[in-house]
């Protein structure tokens, strides 16, 4: 299931495609790309990269969920490294509008419970 123990939100498993920009503090781009979820929560979501990222950095996060895109802001809040290849990326969402919280539920209704 999660990647991450001690978690508030239930973590469901997921596999959506997600493109992010990486932020500095002045909101510049300094990086991005496309990612996947490995899994999902109301309060964040892990994601598979191929490089280390830093704890505290800044995402804009675009999640592909069916037909809909939900966009919002997140946080990294933990960093496990697999390998030299592969880094999984606990995010915090720094908000989430009802409606992109439904968007997401649409994949992934139990998110709501």
């Amino acid at each position: 299931m999660s990647q991450f123990e001690g978690r508030g939100a239930k973590r469901l498993d997921s596999e959506n495609l997600v493109f992010y920009r990486q932020l500095d503090s002045e909101g510049n781009v300094q990086n991005e790309g496309m990612v996947k979820t490995i899994d999902l929560s109301k309060s964040g979501m892990a994601l598979e990269f191929d490089h280390d990222v830093e704890n505290d950095t800044h995402l804009e996060v675009h999640i592909g969920v069916g037909e809909e895109v939900v966009e919002t802001n997140t946080i990294v809040r933990n960093v496990k490294k697999v390998n030299d290849e592969l880094f999984i990326v606990g995010v915090e969402f720094k908000y989430l509008s009802d409606e992109d919280l439904n968007k997401l539920a649409m994949a992934n209704p139990d998110i709501l419970s």
